[in-house]
């Protein structure tokens, strides 16, 4: 609101405020101005809300600000591009990561969860929290996350997840099937047995596989497989995301599926992607002989 009422007077009323007013504002801080888009979209937005009360109890007649858009500027937008881009790994970038992690027996575990990772879109700390009671064969329940290893106690609290919308049931693609059944023999052969409370991603210690060596690990294959990309745990979620807005599935059906209350994130990698995909078909039939 400051940077309001350095622009517009606090002494004008309501009633006069009209769109120039605001156009003219906000080419001042951010057209012509040195604030970002999305703080501009912020103050473009609070005030949005404020005038939409205002038409609600009949102080004016229409909201003045609630048609205009704030466009990006070209720089901003390449920048947001890559920006985007950079979120969420292509296939090919996923093949080669999962490939060079085969490679080592030692590192297979992490080629596993890497996969299984971007085939359902779970964050990792659901996958620590799966357990072989949690799949039925054909889906996974997703119920819980873990919390951090505990030195004292030497145990892992399994805890709620992140919201109610992120208790869901995960439908499994053969390959994601196939993952668990391989991960079965590995931990049989491992550990010996396989019970219902049995975490299924255990490492050669028993427990599941801590984000901070899986993170760590990332790094080194980001360094060695030249991923230009910063790689965590969480951009095979972003990932999973892209896989789905590129075939094409309603925004809603993926929310759903990676336990989304919030659509910003979603819609964001869903509205990149979608565009870009757009503009491929232009190409396609461009070249068209």
């Amino acid at each position: 609101m400051k940077k309001v009422f350095s622009s517009i007077p606090k002494e004008t009323l309501v009633k006069n405020l009209n769109r120039n007013i605001f156009l003219n504002f906000l080419d001042e801080i951010y057209t012509f101005g040195n604030l970002s888009y999305s703080y501009s979209t912020q103050i473009k937005n609070t005030l949005n809300n404020m005038l939409n009360y205002a038409v609600e109890r009949k102080y004016i007649s229409k909201n003045p600000i609630s048609i205009i858009k704030i466009r990006r500027k070209k720089d901003e937008e390449e920048n947001y591009k890559k920006k985007m881009d950079s979120k969420f790994l292509e296939k090919d970038e996923i093949i080669k990561i999962i490939n060079f992690l085969n490679q080592k027996q030692t590192t297979q575990l992490h080629a596993r969860i890497i996969e299984f990772l971007w085939l359902t879109g779970l964050r990792y700390g659901e996958l620590q929290a799966l357990q072989w009671r949690d799949f039925d064969g054909v889906s996974i329940d997703v119920n819980g996350t873990l919390g951090v290893y505990d030195r004292t106690t030497k145990s892992i609290a399994k805890t709620s997840t992140k919201t109610i919308a992120s208790n869901r049931v995960v439908d499994l693609p053969q390959r994601a099937i196939d993952i668990l059944e391989e991960t079965k023999i590995y931990n049989k052969m491992l550990h010996g047995h396989i019970l219902p409370n049995d975490y299924i991603f255990l490492s050669r210690r028993g427990t599941p596989l801590s984000i901070s060596a899986f993170n760590i690990k990332l790094k080194r294959v980001q360094e060695e497989c030249q991923i230009n990309k910063t790689l965590s745990s969480h951009i095979f979620r972003h990932s999973h995301v892209s896989l789905l807005a590129e075939l094409n599935l309603p925004l809603k059906s993926i929310m759903e599926r990676v336990g989304h209350s919030n659509a910003n994130t979603t819609l964001k990698i869903y509205n990149h992607v979608t565009k870009k995909t757009r503009a491929e078909v232009i190409d396609a039939l461009n070249n068209i002989k």
